[in-house]
């Protein structure tokens, strides 16, 4: 299991305004290349295999009060082999740590696994 801030949102289901973005850092073409160069080595997203849906980010930048605002992107992932994600029992980000006094603007993304 591979797990890190990447700093790529995947897709853009993972940013809060694709179009707004398209071009920064985070979202180039070059960057998901490299992603889907690990999944095509056999690596799943553990995140997206309990979760489809858009809107669930794991950052957030601390300018204009994005938190509150849901104006985030999904850029810290878990990434497992076929293995691995047979035993993932589920995947969550904790959005109660970013609400802490003097938070990161990441928030951690936790992963379940079978023994």
């Amino acid at each position: 299991c591979i797990r890190d801030s990447f700093n790529i949102a995947p897709t853009d289901a993972d940013v809060f305004d694709p179009a707004m973005l398209d071009g920064g850092t985070h979202v180039t073409p070059a960057e998901r290349d490299r992603l889907t160069a690990l999944a095509e080595w056999g690596l799943t997203d553990l995140f997206r295999k309990h979760h489809s849906a858009a809107e669930l980010y794991s950052w957030w930048d601390y300018r204009s009060g994005s938190f509150h605002k849901g104006h985030g992107m999904r850029i810290d992932l878990s990434l497992g082999t076929a293995s691995v994600a047979e035993r993932c029992r589920w995947s969550v980000v904790d959005r109660n740590a970013r609400k802490g006094e003097s938070p990161s603007d990441h928030a951690p993304v936790i992963v379940e696994l079978a023994d």
